[in-house]
């Protein structure tokens, strides 16, 4: 308010709202008050807290002008030129390790995107992956975002980049918009998300690492991501992938209720991704449906990578499938056709389905099933197709 900012709802406060970032001493905090304050691009830095108060709402405009000029971002896997987000932290720069540290967006407030409207306007003009999200951090590092209602983002919510230590939590995030994502730590270490909800118009959560032949050969992997006490009420899945050319690994997920998302918990990839998925454990959490999924058919443009993907080396434990419907493929497992890039290495231990459940596995090796049991105590039935060493 001292730098000029109306809570109207109406006045464009991006003006003023960046010089009382640019003026915040090392250490210090940008405190949004009770009001709407509408504002397009904003630039946070090093050092500092974006902190918005109960009652006080940072809204995005609906603008599109009011979000040039285009930056260097990454979008569905590729590096390229969008427009930029309502919050931005940091620039992409693959060869850098980090320029932006000791951030945090926090508060009992909210942040509300421009939604589609803005997302709408931007297709028209610059195609889908054109737009920018609604918080975006690239190459940071020592990042938290904690406490907020995050919602209406014109695509992607939360996207971080390049980036280590993030921390995600106490978040309510809710989107409808076209490609609508919660969060998505891509190319991205040492990131913990708890305590959060969903409600989103695609994945609640995409952990990713680039896109087929630029995200095998920049090389750098997602890692030590780990998800504990969220609630996936509504959206596509958790899911990592599709875009994990460069490696996913050591995902841990724990104490999660996944709701009627349309696939679950699902890892997915093509078969022109290069890269893997290994080191996955998903314990104690309540769920619909798993999916281990190899041919979506979307976002699959552009040049393969020079071999095949591979998922393995995963533990499912003591989870709860009871509440899916009756008679459904509840696991469908997949890997490649190739034997040498089978799904392989996974045990599922302790699941409780639905009665007359099935399991599906296709071009999967290794893989191990103890104490998997129907609601009514019997086994589910075994769908198994060239596949080697299964044991159930």
């Amino acid at each position: 308010m001292d730098f000029g900012a109306k809570g109207d709802g109406v006045t464009k406060n991006t003006l003023a709202i960046q010089k009382a970032i640019n003026a915040c001493t090392k250490g210090g905090t940008v405190y949004i008050p009770a009001g709407v304050f509408m504002s397009g691009a904003l630039y946070l830095k090093s050092d500092m807290t974006l902190y918005i108060a109960e009652g006080g709402t940072l809204k995005g405009s609906t603008d599109m002008q009011d979000y040039y000029p285009l930056i260097l971002n990454r979008f569905e896997g590729w590096e390229m030129k969008t427009l930029a987000s309502l919050l931005n932290a940091g620039t992409l720069d693959r060869n850098e390790k980090y320029n932006v540290k000791n951030l945090s967006i926090e508060g009992k407030g909210t942040v509300y995107g421009g939604g589609s409207k803005l997302g709408d306007a931007i297709v028209k003009v610059l195609g889908l992956r054109g737009r920018g999200r609604l918080i975006c951090i690239m190459n940071g590092q020592n990042i938290n975002i904690q406490g907020l209602n995050i919602e209406n983002s014109p695509c992607w919510t939360i996207h971080y980049i390049y980036s280590n230590q993030v921390t995600l939590h106490d978040l309510n995030i809710v989107s409808t918009a076209h490609n609508g994502d919660g969060i998505d730590p891509d190319s991205s270490t040492d990131s913990y998300i708890f305590n959060c909800t969903f409600s989103t118009g695609d994945d609640c959560i995409a952990i990713k690492s680039g896109k087929n032949p630029e995200g095998y050969t920049i090389g750098k992997p997602t890692r030590n991501i780990r998800i504990t006490d969220c609630d996936f009420t509504k959206g596509h899945s958790l899911a990592i992938g599709s875009e994990m050319s460069g490696g996913v690994s050591d995902v841990f997920i724990q104490d999660c209720k996944i709701g009627n998302l349309l696939h679950g918990l699902q890892i997915k990839a093509t078969k022109d991704r290069g890269g893997y998925v290994r080191n996955v454990i998903v314990r104690d959490c309540e769920l619909l449906k798993i999916t281990l999924y190899t041919a979506v058919n979307y976002n699959n443009d552009g040049e393969a990578a020079p071999v095949l993907p591979q998922f393995s080396d995963m533990e499912f434990s003591n989870l709860n499938l009871t509440a899916a419907k009756p008679n459904q493929t509840v696991l469908d497992i997949n890997g490649f056709p190739d034997e040498k890039h089978y799904t392989r290495n996974i045990i599922f231990e302790n699941l409780n389905l639905p009665e007359q459940s099935t399991i599906r596995i296709k071009n999967g090796e290794a893989l191990t099933f103890k104490n998997v049991q129907c609601a009514d105590g019997k086994k589910p039935e075994y769908q198994i197709i060239d596949s080697k060493n299964i044991v159930n």
